[in-house]
């Protein structure tokens, strides 16, 4: 059922990109802001969580806060910023809810996996 949602929601954002050609955000930089933008945005709300259904809920706060557009560009980088948190262990997702950990699990940094040696 939540994927269905998502879906939807994903859909009716292409559309209006489509319609509104946005401006091409996007770059690396951006996304850690979005993802200290969220961060800061989880510290403020109660129990420092939101009631989102994955990275979609990250998305509509940033549209409200003015940081994001709403088409497919907007939601791409929201979903980045999102996977970034959790990929920092910055954040515990549960159904429907986003908590903000006190600590990062881990070092709070994202080390990728060793390439196992070729040979």
């Amino acid at each position: 059922h939540d994927r269905l949602q998502e879906v939807k929601y994903v859909l009716s954002a292409l559309h209006e990109e489509r319609s509104s050609k946005g401006n091409k955000e996007a770059n690396e930089l951006d996304v850690r802001k979005l993802s200290a933008q969220l961060e800061a945005f989880l510290r403020t709300q109660p129990n420092q969580s939101a009631q989102w259904s994955g990275w979609a809920g990250a998305h509509q706060a940033l549209v409200a806060e003015g940081l994001l557009s709403e088409g497919a560009s907007g939601m791409l980088l929201a979903q980045e910023a999102f996977e970034d948190l959790d990929r920092n262990g910055k954040i515990d997702i549960q159904e429907n809810q986003v908590q903000l950990r006190d600590k990062p699990k881990g070092s709070g940094w994202y080390i990728p996996p060793k390439k196992p040696k070729a040979g």
